[in-house]
């Protein structure tokens, strides 16, 4: 009995130690039902080397089976292994030896030979993934798991109107509106996809074309509506600027994207730059594309940061000189290809500008931006036909290029004289003539001229309340000269005075003119006034006689009438008159110094009160020659000046001295040359009316000057 124990004992820890050993395959295996049923607490058991039952790791006694119980067989199946991995083997301490009575029980059949073998456990099979349909297509079209896209990553997949398949390099999508088309992620277009998401739940969307070539670039589309071109750059096609773009032309005619849309601009604007464009977008301006010409100012001008805004319009090209135009929020920029492109803003001026027909108008083009800050509060702008104005006292008003035009510009524009334009031109006057109203007179143009002049003032007034250009004194040639508290213009027909010393009046035109244009070839030595007397030739006695009197530097005609001179006219310039008896005036300028008289009319020259003895000496190389003085005879050629001025004639009733041959006296060369009265032909001496004289000496003061001789003589 006891071999037999051993024996069997022996076989189960032969049986045990083979276990122990896990085969290559266990782990393909099930757990059995055994080992999930057994507590955590049981262990194999243990047996020493004497065949006696030892304690699990407990403490628990284990029964072994009595003496008339078979032998395990070799075949029996061996009990499950857990999951886990066994414990290691511990030593078990020898147990008494004892000898199991005859009438111990056998362990049941069940537990040894009667159990079933355990199934082997087994790794879970993965699901097998499957590409088919349209995505097989154009994945085998792509060269399958070789190609950009590899292997599949999971089975397809259904959303609303489309199916999609993840690959190891990007994704297929069959759209039932568009079709087949993929993404690869290692493309480009790629690239910026995956960077707003994957799928069409974010991002971009799902494509639904496959990329399209272009010689303007290529590019694919997605459902978003954004196209995502080969350079990284997108456009979105249905909203905005993206559907301007499309409406303009797209690529075709406006080009790939050069850069990728920016917001955050003024009025909560965006902007997107073209190969051949850029296109604008506010939301109350909507999108509009800008080009060329107008799109150089408008990046010049701060494009929706200026004070255009946003365009909203297209450019329009129906324009005079081919010109373009295009409409922004608060204004427009004009286009025509002799000037470029500038800008006129919402305001008076573009108002005015208006109101003359625009470019159809003189004005035509604008040639430069509007300038503010100017006096009054003023702007002006230039255009290819004039100048345009605005100030807050004047209004909104255009100079035209032209004599008002470059008459305007040698008065320094609107910071000079004239100011700003308070009015439009007028024209319709005599003579072809214009005028134009400034803030601080009126400038005049006649086809008779080559310049304009200005009226103003006290002048402008007097001129106006004439008749202006239809009166004798016709168009200025001159603007006004002011000095010294006087002002003077000169007109085709005379002057106009205005000021103090009985400066104001009207003047006609005479030789006095003369005296001012640098014709005259005697100098006046800007005396206050001159008498001219001149024939029209030689051997004449009868002579013009002018009177000239100097308004700020101005030799006006003060008044005209008539006289004589010596009986056989003038000497030529130079040449000595010689004795009284010769009758012969000299030629040139002399000034008049002293007068004489049976009594002061009130003249501001030394007057000498003649007398019975008063005499003019006459006799060569005497002490008195060409001098005053008294004597009671009346000796050889003496004149007695009280004899010519107490007969009926009255000659020297008032008179004054003419300053030839004298105080330098040459001997014999002529003397008593006297301005005088008498009204008839002299020895030398100039005679006129009684009121002349009289007049002459009242106004004349130390120094006037007489300038005599025959026109040709006198005048270039």
């Amino acid at each position: 009995m006891k071999n037999r124990l051993i024996i069997g004992t022996l076989a189960l820890s032969l049986l045990g130690s083979m276990l122990s050993t896990t085969p290559a395959f266990a782990t393909d295996m099930p757990v059995s039902t055994q080992s999930e049923t057994t507590p955590a607490t049981t262990s194999l058991e243990a047996v020493d080397g004497n065949g006696t039952a030892g304690t699990d790791a407990v403490g628990s006694e284990v029964t072994l089976p009595a003496a008339s119980t078979p032998a395990a067989s070799p075949s029996a199946p061996a009990p499950a292994p857990v999951t886990q991995a066994p414990a290691p083997p511990q030593p078990v301490p020898a147990a008494p030896e004892t000898t199991a009575p005859e009438t111990t029980a056998p362990a049941p059949a069940s537990k040894l030979s009667d159990t079933p073998d355990p199934a082997s456990p087994k790794k879970p099979a993965m699901a097998e993934i499957v590409v088919k349909g349209a995505i097989k297509v154009r994945w085998d079209s792509l060269k399958g798991k070789n190609g950009a896209l590899g292997v599949p990553l999971s089975n397809e997949k259904s959303h609303p109107g489309y199916i999609v398949q993840e690959f190891k390099g990007g994704f297929i999508y069959v759209d039932s509106a568009t079709g087949t088309h993929h993404i690869l992620a290692s493309s480009a277009i790629g690239k910026t996809w995956y960077s707003g998401g994957k799928d069409a739940a974010a991002g971009y969307g799902i494509p639904v074309s496959d990329v399209i070539s272009s010689a303007d670039g290529s590019y694919q589309k997605f459902s978003s509506g954004k196209w995502i071109f080969t350079t990284g750059l997108t456009v979105g096609s249905t909203a905005g600027i993206g559907s301007r773009w499309l409406a303009n032309g797209g690529l075709k005619a406006l080009g790939a994207p050069t850069t990728n849309e920016k917001c955050g601009q003024r009025d909560g604007g965006c902007f997107q730059i073209f190969k051949k464009t850029t296109i604008f977008w506010s939301p109350k301006a909507g999108a509009q594309a800008v080009h060329g010409g107008i799109l150089t100012r408008y990046k010049a001008n701060g494009m929706q940061a200026s004070p255009l805004g946003s365009p909203t319009g297209p450019e329009t090209c129906n324009l005079p000189q081919r010109g373009c135009a295009q409409n922004f929020q608060t204004g427009l920029i004009y286009w025509a290809g002799g000037t470029g492109a500038f800008s006129v803003v919402n305001g008076a001026i573009r108002n005015h500008f208006s109101s003359l027909g625009s470019t159809r108008s003189f004005l035509k083009f604008p040639r430069g931006e509007q300038v503010c800050g100017q006096p009054d509060n003023g702007c002006y702008q230039n255009f290819q036909g004039g100048v345009a104005y605005n100030a807050k006292s004047t209004g909104a008003a255009s100079v035209h290029n032209g004599k008002l035009m470059e008459g305007y510009k040698r008065r320094s524009w609107h910071t000079g004289i004239l100011g700003l334009p308070k009015g439009q031109e007028v024209c319709g006057q005599p003579n072809s003539g214009c005028y134009q109203d400034f803030r601080n007179g009126r400038l005049w143009s006649s086809r008779g001229h080559a310049l304009s002049y200005m009226t103003r003032g006290g002048i402008g007034s007097s001129y106006t309340a004439k008749g202006g250009p239809r009166s004798y004194l016709g168009y200025p040639i001159s603007d006004e000269r002011c000095s010294g508290g006087q002002c003077v213009q000169t007109f085709v027909g005379g002057y106009i005075g205005w000021g103090n010393d009985a400066a104001g009046g009207y003047y006609k035109m005479s030789e006095c003119q003369n005296l001012n244009n640098g014709k005259s070839r005697y100098t006046t030595g800007g005396v206050k006034r001159v008498l001219m007397t001149f024939t029209n030739g030689y051997n004449q006695a009868h002579a013009t006689v002018i009177y000239c009197k100097r308004i700020a530097g101005i030799y006006v005609t003060d008044w005209k009438s008539d006289g004589y001179v010596g009986a056989t006219g003038f000497k030529p310039p130079g040449v000595p008159s010689g004795p009284t008896r010769n009758l012969f005036s000299p030629t040139g300028s002399f000034t008049v110094t002293e007068a004489f008289g049976l009594g002061n009319p009130g003249t501001k020259l030394p007057y000498r009160t003649l007398n019975p003895r008063s005499r003019w000496g006459g006799n060569p190389w005497t002490p008195t020659y060409n001098k005053y003085h008294e004597s009671n005879s009346w000796v050889g050629w003496d004149e007695n000046m009280w004899y010519f001025a107490t007969r009926a004639q009255h000659d020297y009733r008032q008179g004054a001295v003419i300053n030839y041959n004298r105080p330098n006296i040459v001997q014999n060369a002529g003397f008593a040359i006297f301005l005088h009265e008498n009204k008839v032909p002299t020895a030398g001496c100039i005679s006129v009316d009684d009121w002349a004289m009289v007049d002459f000496l009242r106004k004349a003061t130390p120094g006037d000057r007489i300038i005599m001789g025959v026109k040709s003589a006198l005048f270039k």
